[in-house]
């Protein structure tokens, strides 16, 4: 899918803030600069949050059940709507991101990210395999493609093999699809060379009741 987020810049005031955080020749959106903006290919992009990562909700607004997915800074959006403090967009997710979480960036800004992206992905695993449940929901629904899904995989890997009973703590009420997403990322991410995560893993879930849902779906999936 074709995003055209450059439109929002050319036709109004709808994102207004810009942050400099991951941008190299970063264009404020006023409308002053909208040619100057059009000229260097600039697009929208989710990159400013401190954390290195960007939640999207399901409504304009902070609440504990609302996070839809998280984006990597640099990730490009689609805005549609804009609802006083926070954007509506519908790519690559739909849901709701807080506008001063957002930027217009140039094309020139990608080779910075590529380093940064993979290590908020480990810190998001170090997080979790410290029990901060927040990351940990992060990281399970982290939207990632290529190298960072790999990172993805990995981070959850150490994680389940240094705290195997927290994520099974958080992914046990995540819905089925996202669970056996989850555990078939993570089968990924043991491979061949983390044969003790592995098995720490699945001693942990020896533990539980054979009629636990992440026991049949992880032995199911074999």
């Amino acid at each position: 899918m074709k995003h055209f987020p450059i439109a929002f810049v050319i036709t109004g005031s709808l994102i207004s803030a810009i942050s400099l955080a991951s941008c190299s020749n970063a264009i404020p959106s006023d409308s002053s600069n909208n040619d100057l903006a059009q000229a260097y290919d600039c697009q929208t992009m989710v990159v400013d949050d401190p954390d290195g990562f960007v939640n999207i909700r399901t409504s304009a607004q902070v609440s504990k059940n609302n996070l839809v997915m998280s984006l990597l800074n640099g990730t490009e959006i689609n805005a549609v709507y804009q609802q006083s403090d926070w954007i509506q967009i519908d790519a690559p997710v739909q849901g709701w991101v807080a506008r001063d979480r957002t930027a217009i960036c140039c094309a020139s800004y990608s080779h910075h990210l590529m380093a940064s992206k993979v290590q908020v992905i480990r810190e998001l695993g170090q997080r979790a395999t410290s029990e901060d449940s927040q990351a940990a929901e992060s990281l399970f629904k982290l939207w990632v493609d290529g190298a960072f899904a790999e990172a993805q995989a990995v981070a959850l890997a150490r994680w389940a093999g240094e705290n195997p009973q927290f994520l099974i703590s958080v992914l046990g009420p995540q819905d089925q699809a996202l669970r056996q997403e989850i555990l078939e990322i993570l089968d990924y991410g043991f491979g061949e060379e983390m044969p003790q995560a592995r098995q720490n893993f699945e001693v942990a879930l020896d533990q539980l009741p054979v009629n636990h849902p992440i026991v049949q779906e992880w032995f199911d999936r074999k």
